[in-house]
């Protein structure tokens, strides 16, 4: 304001005094700003609020701000005597501010603590949604049961504040919920102002269907319902008798299902939840009965039936050891004996189940094999690094101390010859892992570039190179027949067929359905014929007159089982137009198999199983006779023992 303004106002008001003007009007126009009451002193979530005084307003665009418990209220209209304000959001206190302009005021408000006026049922299934009417809850904290759950807080059309609680059964903590005696449910709702609580009723468990009226032993009783909650909360009782539902079933709130292991005949069944009662339902257990079994006579390769009615729980033993079920439904049981069970000339078969045991007694064992466990005196050295070979009449193998040879006559390993062989452990790298060969008395080993021959009568050693590194392969006749990389540093394998004479080498086509392994395979050779048996491939043979090869298949280890394919690291041996597998792998589980491939009926077999289990392993017939041994036993310890196959004892 400059000078000439100044002095215009004083004579103004010079002129106000000397004219005696109203007090009234003078006080109006000098007046502060001051407060008289805020009314009521206590008020509650979406209530209105009054604040009178004196209020100045020095410009058009001042409006008064109110505060309560730190948070901005809505203010509905104000003028010079009144503010009036709705209490619209959350406050943490009861203090009261109130900004025109610099102006600031500081009071006490009473806030109303929060209040359930009324719910939306009088009971409630549980998990079912719940509305509540409440007032001055201000969407804090809800628990229910003592245990927390979250909600949705909402004001209706009516201006009414609702809480809404919506599939709680699913997000509510159960391990801490709290039941009380009837069926009720502690529900509080909480704010800093305070605290309300009331019970819920939630509704007597129900059971509304069952899968099934009629049961054989050991099945499972599925019910449908509700209200059941879970385990730690519902109780089911069988002919008024607690179940303990833990080891049996399992509960969730609308569904309980229960291993039903009860004697035969008629059973009533109730669900509790805290005193409540649900209603009650009858099944029936069906009646067992044990008929038949198909065989009097049989090795631990039959594949013994047993048929009655009912059977689904029925566990099958011969002296104490569960048998091998292939496959079991109400009116049948297919089953053999334990592979390592050595079966008597007489054996008992149990078949029991909750009502007892029943026997077939006297039963006519026929045990093709017998294991032999003094196989060799203490000078000769078994370990890991060896390698069999054989024809019709002589077995040997080959280690590091020497060359030994089997004693069909006494059942044992004898020195053949003392000499330790000019190879090492490194070309022989594992048990029978590279094949050898055994032609007129003389042994052929091919390996590093190298054919290794040694002569079994006199003794002698000696080897020839060959241009070529072979994985895998065998002499026959003045070549070589192996695999190896097409491509030094690739994967492709291939298979040849290298001329030991002009030395060269020609690559033989092989089926799209043989895949070739430079580890897990083996290679065999008898009678012009070479077997592969590869992972992950039929096995297959080639015979060398006729340049053709043939798809023999996969043995049957188990029926109905995907592990057929995955069989290697077995024995191989051709015996009168049969090719017999033995042992080895199957997903790296160690197997006890033997199966038989007829040449003439072009089918495998499943024959009677070895006593023990195998792997690398070698075979060697005579006279009708099998012989497995060497190679790895079960638990992958060296095998010292020799299992003894009568072929002529094998059932038919």
């Amino acid at each position: 304001m400059d000078y000439r303004k100044k002095v215009l106002a004083l004579i103004g008001l010079l002129i106000i005094y000397s004219c005696g003007g109203d007090d009234n009007d003078v006080k109006e126009e000098v007046k502060v700003t001051k407060v008289k009451n805020v009314s009521p002193s206590t008020i509650g979530y979406l209530d209105e609020f009054t604040i009178t005084g004196d209020f100045l307003y020095e410009t058009p665009s001042i409006k008064p701000r109110v505060f309560i418990g730190g948070r901005e209220q809505k203010v509905i209209e104000y003028s010079k005597n009144v503010i009036t304000g709705v209490l619209n959001s959350f406050p943490h206190d009861g203090n009261l501010t109130l900004y025109i302009g610099e102006f600031k005021y500081e009071g006490i408000i009473n806030i109303s603590p929060p209040t359930i006026e009324k719910t939306n049922k009088e009971s409630y299934d549980f998990g079912e949604e719940i509305i509540l009417d409440v007032k001055n809850f201000f969407k804090d904290y809800v628990s229910l049961g003592d245990t927390g759950i979250s909600c949705l807080n909402e004001v209706d059309d009516l201006g009414e504040e609702k809480v809404v609680i919506e599939e709680w059964s699913k997000r509510i903590d159960k391990e801490k919920l709290k039941f009380k005696k009837g069926g009720k449910l502690k529900l509080a709702i909480t704010n800093i102002q305070g605290i309300d609580t009331l019970d819920i009723q939630i509704n007597d468990p129900i059971i509304e269907s069952t899968n099934k009226n009629e049961f054989i032993y050991g099945e499972k009783i599925i019910l449908k319902g509700k209200n059941f909650v879970d385990e730690n909360f519902s109780k089911i009782y069988v002919d008024n008798e607690l179940i303990d539902i833990y080891y049996t079933g399992k509960v969730v709130n609308d569904n309980i299902e229960l291993a039903l292991n009860f004697k035969e005949g008629e059973h009533k069944l109730v669900v509790e939840r805290f005193g409540q009662k649900s209603n009650e339902i009858i099944f029936k257990i069906k009646e067992t009965k044990i008929n038949s079994i198909n065989k009097v006579e049989g090795s631990r390769g039959t594949l013994f039936t047993i048929e009655g009615e009912n059977l689904n729980q029925t566990i099958i033993k011969i002296d104490n050891k569960e048998c091998d079920i292939f496959y079991a439904d109400e009116f049948r049981i297919d089953f053999k004996l334990p592979f390592d069970y050595k079966l008597a000339p007489s054996f008992d078969i149990e078949v029991s189940n909750h009502n007892g045991s029943k026997f077939f007694r006297g039963l006519k064992g026929v045990e093709p094999h017998e294991i032999i466990e003094n196989t060799c005196d203490d000078v000769i050295n078994f370990n890991e690094y060896h390698l069999s070979f054989s024809d019709d009449n002589n077995w040997f193998f080959l280690n590091q101390g020497g060359v030994y040879k089997y004693s069909i006559q006494n059942d044992k390993w004898e020195v053949w010859d003392s000499n330790p062989p000019p190879i090492n452990n490194t070309i022989i790298n594992g048990p029978n892992t590279f094949p050898v060969n055994l032609i007129n008395s003389k042994a052929y080993f091919v390996r590093w570039g190298k054919i290794y021959i040694y002569d079994t009568i006199n003794k002698t050693w000696e080897e020839e190179s060959i241009e070529v590194d072979y994985s895998q392969g065998i002499y026959v006749g003045g070549f070589v027949y192996g695999s190896r990389k097409v491509i030094q540093n690739e994967w492709t394998i291939g298979f040849y067929k290298y001329n030991t004479i002009t030395h060269e080498e020609t690559r033989i086509d092989i089926p799209s359905t043989l895949s070739l392994s430079l580890s897990s395979g083996k290679i065999y050779f008898k009678e012009d014929k070479i077997f592969i048996s590869s992972h992950n491939s039929p096995v297959h043979m080639y015979d060398i007159k006729n340049d053709k090869w043939d798809n023999l298949g996969t043995p049957i280890l188990r029926p109905n089982y995907s592990e057929n394919f995955q069989y290697y690291r077995q024995s191989m041996y051709y015996y009168k137009d049969k090719l017999y597998l033995s042992g080895g792998l199957s997903y790296s589980i160690m197997r006890f198999h033997v199966s038989e491939y007829d040449f003439n009926l072009r089918s495998w077999k499943t024959k009677t199983p070895m006593l023990m289990k195998m792997q690398d392993h070698a075979s060697f017939v005579h006279n009708n006779v099998m012989y497995f041994g060497l190679g790895l036993r079960e638990y992958f310890y060296e095998n010292i023992y020799i299992d003894k196959y009568y072929l002529n004892t094998e059932p038919l």
